[in-house]
């Protein structure tokens, strides 16, 4: 299993890497086409499932990364967008005791979420079924065997996004290649008995 600040390396370091990332990023800002970057994360988590040496894939079949692109939204709209609905709710109700405690549950729900999402998006690469990627159960003990190796890089991955601001769009495509690859090679290594 690679570190958070291997992966983060091996995502700067390899062939290519800043043009790929500034058509993500680029894609990533316009609605509809955002679905062509949504794809290439999945692309390019599927290479690292596969154990492939990282490298970025080409930026091409455009019809298989659309089509990628939907898969990638459904999962993050179950995975990431609920949590945060019932982060928010229980936010609601707590901020009418107090207001500052009130926001923990809703920030709290964001990294949950994507560490779901992740292990969802690993599930789902592993069967190609929508029916395996909502296994709650099983992507609970996942999520819960992983929370430790995961809390700090989705700590920092918010942090960086909350200190950007207004600007965390243009980073959030990189960011997200950063976090995925590396929840993909967490769950690999799991996988493959190396964790």
């Amino acid at each position: 299993m690679d570190t958070i600040e291997q992966v983060w390396g091996k995502v700067f370091n390899a062939a290519g890497a800043w043009p790929k990332i500034l058509i993500g990023t680029c894609l990533s800002l316009i609605p509809i086409v955002n679905f062509f970057a949504l794809g290439y994360l999945y692309r390019t988590t599927a290479l690292v499932k596969s154990g492939a040496p990282f490298m970025f894939p080409e930026w091409d079949r455009w019809k298989d990364l659309f089509t990628d692109g939907l898969k990638f939204l459904v999962l993050m709209l179950v995975w990431i967008a609920i949590p945060m609905l019932i982060g928010q709710f229980i936010s609601m109700i707590v901020g009418v005791v107090s207001h500052e405690l009130g926001r923990i549950p809703f920030m709290a729900s964001i990294p949950i979420g994507i560490q779901l999402f992740s292990a969802s998006l690993y599930r789902y690469q592993n069967f190609e079924s929508f029916k395996d990627a909502m296994d709650l159960p099983l992507i609970m003990r996942v999520y819960l065997r992983t929370i430790s190796y995961g809390l700090l890089p989705l700590l920092g991955f918010c942090g960086i996004l909350w200190i950007l601001g207004p600007l965390c769009f243009l980073a959030l495509f990189t960011i997200s290649l950063v976090v995925l690859v590396f929840f993909t090679s967490l769950y690999r290594a799991i996988e493959f008995g190396t964790l």
